[in-house]
């Protein structure tokens, strides 16, 4: 009997795979954009999954093609066709992890590297002071001199490419060094960029902190008493002084309330 348009033609496999594609490109972009809000894409881990999850929907799309445009036994007929897919989605994942591992492997090369060349920058900055500590009068300099103007550019440079932990050596050497001591303070901080510092519970008792960036910083339980230079500014950028001394001698927190007392009063 001829077809009249009464019976509802099957669409053809194009058209079928088509409308799949269209539908697990949607699925796809939706599944990555949650693992990317939860994870981190570039992982190799994720980067599997989501290469697994690609491989059955493509494989899943092509059974419902075969499926909306053959008959009962398109599925068996074309299971060729289906592991091609799998395979080629097996393959296209693994290249993608590979890619990612390889990728991997050279950040944490570089990071490795970068993380010895602070390091020697730092041994370096401490052998250049030290010998100028021993065998140099850089105790008996003033601010103004020559002598100090060089371990101030010095101390600038390095202080600049630490991260937070050799921050917190450097800082700390300078204390106990006597050179940044209030009473006689040898070398300036000044414009110092020691954010994001990790000064946790750091014995700067009588530091000269005049104008130093301490954005971020951690000075939790930091003994700060009789430290100078460390203004509201300052303070209001830390990462936190919870349980700190302030140069007052009070704790942050009483610090804090005496202040909104005297300003309310």
């Amino acid at each position: 009997m001829a077809d009249d348009g009464s019976q509802q033609r099957k669409p053809d496999f194009r058209t079928a795979v088509e409308d799949v594609k269209a539908l697990a490109t949607v699925l796809i972009i939706e599944a990555e954009s949650v693992l990317g809000r939860r994870w981190n894409l570039r992982s190799p881990a994720v980067l599997a999954a989501i290469g697994v999850v690609r491989t059955i929907v493509l494989a899943v799309g092509v059974v419902i093609a075969l499926l909306r445009t053959g008959n009962d036994n398109a599925v068996s007929d074309n299971a060729p066709l289906i592991a091609a897919v799998i395979a080629l989605g097996g393959v296209v994942t693994a290249q993608m992890v590979r890619i990612a591992l390889d990728d991997r492997r050279t950040q944490e090369a570089r990071d490795l590297e970068a993380q010895r060349a602070r390091e020697a920058a730092l041994q370096n900055y401490f052998e250049d002071v030290g010998e100028l500590l021993i065998e140099k009068p850089l105790h008996r300099a003033n601010p103004s001199d020559n002598l100090s103007t060089v371990v101030r550019a010095q101390t600038l440079s390095v202080v600049e490419g630490l991260d937070p932990d050799r921050k917190r050596i450097l800082l700390l050497f300078l204390c106990e060094s006597g050179l940044i001591c209030r009473d006689k303070p040898v070398v300036s901080l000044a414009a110092a960029n020691l954010s994001n510092a990790t000064l946790r519970e750091a014995d700067l008792r009588l530091a000269t902190l005049n104008g130093t960036d301490l954005s971020s910083a951690n000075l939790l339980k930091a003994d700060l008493n009789e430290a100078v230079g460390l203004i509201d500014e300052q303070s209001a950028a830390a990462e936190s002084l919870e349980d700190a001394t302030v140069p007052d001698g009070q704790k942050y927190e009483d610090w804090l309330k005496s202040k909104d007392r005297g300003e309310n009063g």
